[in-house]
């Protein structure tokens, strides 16, 4: 028994998973269905680290955050640029769905308003 007491004290602690992802697993149609993505959330928009999603009627969106507010504008403009509609900003979050879309998204934007608090 003592040595199973010594092995677990040993071990690392692992890090706490970020705050971020609670709140995406609250939003999201299935708490598993959020992850994170470490090199690029968007392969196709080479958009950089960030989550994904699956949310209101299965459609799946992208989330970035961003150290600032005009860091996420300077992102969401690069986004704009190759992306034909969708992407959202709020704060310091940068967010938009996997399919282009022209209308207003008011799923996603409740998303970012529960996020960004």
């Amino acid at each position: 028994m003592e040595f199973l007491a010594a092995f677990a004290a040993a071990r690392p602690v692992p890090a706490a998973l970020p705050g971020i992802l609670g709140r995406l697993q609250g939003e999201a149609g299935k708490a598993c269905e959020v992850n994170y993505h470490p090199e690029d959330v968007d392969y196709d928009l080479k958009a950089g680290p960030g989550y994904t999603w699956k949310g209101e009627g299965g459609r799946t969106y992208h989330l970035r955050i961003m150290g600032t507010a005009e860091e996420a504008d300077a992102v969401a403009a690069a986004l704009r640029s190759r992306w034909p509609g969708g992407v959202q900003v709020r704060g310091s979050v940068v967010a938009w769905p996997k399919e282009p879309s022209t209308e207003e998204d008011a799923y996603l934007e409740g998303v970012l308003k529960a996020v960004v608090k």
